[in-house]
């Protein structure tokens, strides 16, 4: 059911909400409740996709190539802080758009963010990735895997680039 407040108990305090950063399993489970996926296999029918936060994704060819188109509506809810005058640079709407998915693709990549090894393995046919405009991303494989439709597409969500890429000051 949707709307109210969900509680949930939890074995430890997280360190953080950025699932790859912190890949534990309180935070893993937490991701079930609070983020959103680009695409989602249907719980009817798992052979057929559901929009999210994309409303469209083709395969131009058939397999390889994945196009996503981003809904414009989505926006990020503003980060709660202890201090709002020193974290005024987080103010304003911050909308969803394909750099934030970019910037989940190049944490799962790089090899200091240790809590993305095990999704990095998903990727390890991954040929590039890149943003076509603000709401278009586009995803390319070298070759078609299984892997890639059952854990690469799906676990494809984006990650508030304006949130994590800065420290305290608000600085890159």
């Amino acid at each position: 059911k949707q709307g109210g407040t969900l509680f949930v108990h939890m074995g430890s305090n997280p360190k953080g909400f950025n699932l790859l950063a912190e890949n534990g399993a309180d935070v893993q489970e937490l991701y079930e409740y609070i983020s959103s996926a680009l695409i989602r296999r249907q719980r009817s029918d798992p052979s057929k996709w559901d929009p999210e936060v994309a409303y469209s994704m083709v395969t131009p060819d058939d397999g390889l190539t994945y196009i996503f188109k981003l809904r414009e509506d989505f926006v990020w809810q503003k980060p709660i802080v202890d201090d709002p005058e020193a974290y005024a640079w987080l103010d304003g709407e911050h909308k969803v758009t394909a750099h934030d998915v970019k910037f989940m693709l190049d944490m799962v990549m790089n090899d200091q963010v240790t809590g993305s090894a095990p999704l990095r393995s998903y990727y390890e046919q991954l040929e590039s990735y890149r943003v076509v405009d603000d709401y278009t991303f586009e995803i390319k494989f070298t070759a078609k895997e299984y892997s890639q439709r059952s854990v690469a597409l799906p676990a494809l969500m984006p990650i508030p680039e304006f949130l994590y890429a800065y420290d305290s000051f608000g600085e890159r």
